[in-house]
């Protein structure tokens, strides 16, 4: 998917740094009218991790790459619980907070957020908007409803709440427990 992806199953966060050299040539980049910008496949042919360094070669691009993954992200997110519990039919606010760490400049971000099955459904509420600004040192609230169908299925699931911007993408996961 373009990405260097980094799980750290202990703080149940994700981040994916986005390769930067995609091939237009390998993706679907012309839409009959115009060219899409960013867009392509990065051939990722293998990776190595030394020390803090995830050292990757791009096969068809014959370039060899490096993430620094000592580098401070650009955001972070605080969530106010990292789990949430629901009967079926049930719907829960829930709230969370992005912060800018060490951008210089306004930043175009993407609200991330995904669940593992149809029952449970996530919506965001209060104006929060699935595309925004993210300004320099600056916070943004996120709203959101999670819910579960009056046909879900008991048990313990997780959902994906994260941030997407142009290099690199951030999330947590928050477990959900359906009694």
């Amino acid at each position: 998917a373009n990405n260097i992806s980094v799980m750290d199953p202990k703080t149940q966060s994700l981040v994916e740094y986005q390769i930067p050299s995609k091939n237009p040539n390998w993706g679907d980049c012309d839409n009959g009218v115009n060219v899409l910008d960013n867009c392509g496949i990065a051939q990722i042919f293998d990776f190595t991790i030394s020390g803090e360094k995830i050292w990757f070669t791009e096969w068809v691009e014959n370039k060899i790459g490096v993430v620094d993954t000592s580098v401070p992200l650009p955001v972070e997110i605080q969530l106010e619980s990292d789990s949430v519990l629901l009967n079926s039919g049930e719907t829960k606010q829930f709230h969370f907070v992005i912060s800018s760490q060490s951008i210089d400049d306004s930043l175009d971000a993407f609200l991330v957020f995904s669940s593992t099955h149809d029952f449970l459904n996530l919506e965001l509420i209060h104006d929060s908007s699935k595309t925004f600004q993210l300004e320099s040192d600056s916070q943004k609230p996120i709203h959101l409803k999670i819910s579960a169908t009056d046909d879900a299925v008991s048990g313990t699931y997780k959902v994906l709440l994260g941030i997407q911007l142009p290099d690199v993408s951030v999330s947590k996961f928050v477990t959900v427990t359906i009694d």
